[in-house]
């Protein structure tokens, strides 16, 4: 101990002392402006915003890109941001978009109707990160140097709710990066022009990101904002800690849940906690091995404890889920139930399958740094033991755990797993978990033909109470099927000093922050 407590506390030091000396040059001759040191976990791969969809870039995004529209964090309902509006024609096969015309990118070009077309080009060309859920847009073509219009090959009623994920890049400083067909992905790797609040002036890699305010920005810098970002990679939820009750950070996104209750007792700091949309599963191996048998399943599920969880081990600082959608998400089924813990039940369930005393045994994985997913594991594991059923606990890391879900022959017969919600729009999170011809690796198997001919009637209708309708009647058979046990909802944590004001949760980007809302109070 006394020697992890040393290196702790030169980690702090480092840390400390690059700060000092970075906000020190960010201070020189602006001492009246604003610089704010957010603490950061992880350092993105890529910051290219058209192929990136894990969490660490989207800090970025937030602050240097735009789209054409937006989520608003409160309501969910898409809202516009670069266009000023949008009209979807009779036929669902074109969407024709008037633009913002007073909007100029980092490097002083106006963004304009070839600006989005390009954009649009890019995202499609490339076919990476979200691309698929944009497979419905033929073409973009440019209606004026105002207008652009969307051509679909076919009827795509969640393409509204797929649009925010296109961020609107400079083409100048992008082609100028290109070299034939390359879409020039090794600059924007490392290199970001778009047309937010904040230019990407430095990125120091293993260190920070270094940002300023882009003074020509649309909205514009009449109320109270922060001049100037320093993005601090600090690995370590105790050294976070520590940077933001020392006040040499402002806000830290790695908050250890038992370290809630101190962090709130004290004046100087806030906790910011929100209900997410970052909804957990248990993923059951309905194809193969015991849990091929419905009432197998149904037994885990009442010996699974989610109030137990929530309460106890996750401290109270997340909810427990009532089917596949979270609570906040459009299509969310209020009829259903959350699972109930039942030993009584579980053990019927168990003598109804010949399971008690015959020899079975389960496998259970988890990403691995998540202790909360392993204790889950392990109260499994003890309820069953009295039963004759083993159940083996092995924690992952996220790769090698999804590429055992998708090989039949190394399927686990439990996975505890999250998985990613792009956009609001719920076929984006029925389908790749229970659509028959769903590739992503969270169906692990399932195949349920009328859950398939539901959702196929969903992507095609354009009467949204039909779609809330069928979103409601797949979450109700998925439910009975049980190919998953809803988890648990993890509430969004933070930490910020004290004289933090203007924070707003994203839900569908929760890793953001509203970079341009922030300022200090005096």
């Amino acid at each position: 101990r006394p020697v992890a407590s040393l290196v702790g506390a030169v980690a702090l030091a480092v840390v400390t002392m690059a700060f000092l000396a970075s906000h020190a040059m960010a201070q020189s001759g602006a001492s009246s402006e604003a610089t704010f040191v957010f603490a950061t976990r992880e350092e993105p791969a890529s910051i290219d915003p058209h192929s990136q969809t894990n969490n660490p870039p989207k800090k970025i995004f937030e602050a240097v890109y735009e789209a054409l529209l937006d989520y608003d964090p409160e309501t969910l309902e898409i809202v516009p941001v670069l266009a000023e509006s949008w009209e979807i024609a009779p036929d669902g096969l074109s969407v024709t978009v008037p633009l913002r015309s007073d909007v100029v990118f980092h490097d002083g070009t106006t963004m304009d109707a070839e600006a989005v077309k390009y954009s649009f080009d890019r995202f499609l060309g490339m076919g990476l990160g979200f691309a698929s859920l944009l497979g419905s847009v033929n073409a973009v073509e440019v209606v004026d140097a105002s207008t652009v219009m969307l051509d679909m090959s076919f009827i795509d009623p969640g393409l509204m709710e797929a649009i925010p994920l296109v961020y609107i890049v400079s083409p100048t400083a992008f082609l100028a990066a290109t070299t034939g067909d390359d879409w020039g992905t090794a600059w924007a790797a490392g290199n970001a022009v778009g047309t937010g609040p904040y230019k990407l002036d430095e990125w120091l890699r293993n260190q920070q990101f270094n940002l300023s305010k882009h003074e020509p920005y649309w909205r514009g810098w009449d109320k109270p904002h922060i001049s100037r970002y320093v993005f601090r990679l600090v690995a370590e939820s105790a050294t976070q800690r520590q940077l933001v009750e020392r006040g040499t950070a402002h806000m830290a996104d790695l908050v250890e849940y038992e370290d809630v209750e101190a962090l709130a007792a004290n004046p100087q700091l806030q906790v910011l906690e929100t209900e997410s949309l970052r909804q957990f599963y248990m993923i059951l191996n309905t194809t193969s091995g015991p849990l091929a048998d419905v009432r197998m399943r149904r037994a885990i599920a009442a010996v699974f404890d989610p109030e137990l969880i929530a309460d106890e081990f996750l401290r109270g600082h997340a909810t427990v889920p009532r089917g596949p959608i979270p609570p906040r998400l459009p299509g969310f089924n209020p009829d259903i139930q959350p699972t109930e813990h039942n030993m009584e039940a579980a053990q019927e369930l168990l003598q109804e399958a010949g399971a008690i005393n015959s020899g079975v045994s389960l496998t259970y994985v988890h990403f691995a740094p998540y202790t909360w997913q392993r204790i889950n594991g392990e109260i499994i594991q003890a309820a069953l033991a009295p039963f004759g059923i083993n159940v083996t606990v092995e924690g992952l890391p996220f790769t090698t755990l999804t590429e055992r879900m998708v090989n039949p022959t190394t399927r686990p017969d439990i996975t505890a797993a999250a998985v990613g919600i792009p956009t609001t729009n719920p076929m984006g999170l029925l389908r790749p978990f229970f659509h028959p011809d769903s590739n992503h690796w969270s169906r692990n198997g399932y195949v349920n033909e009328t859950v398939g001919e539901l959702l196929d009637r969903a992507s095609v209708s354009l009467d949204p109470s039909e779609r809330m309708s069928l979103f409601h009647d797949v979450q109700s058979i998925v439910m009975d099927d049980l190919p998953i046990i809803p988890f648990t909802i993890l509430n969004d944590v933070k930490v910020a000093r004290a004289n933090v004001r203007g924070y707003q949760f994203q839900p569908v980007r929760p890793a953001a922050v509203n970079w341009y809302g922030l300022y200090f109070e005096d």
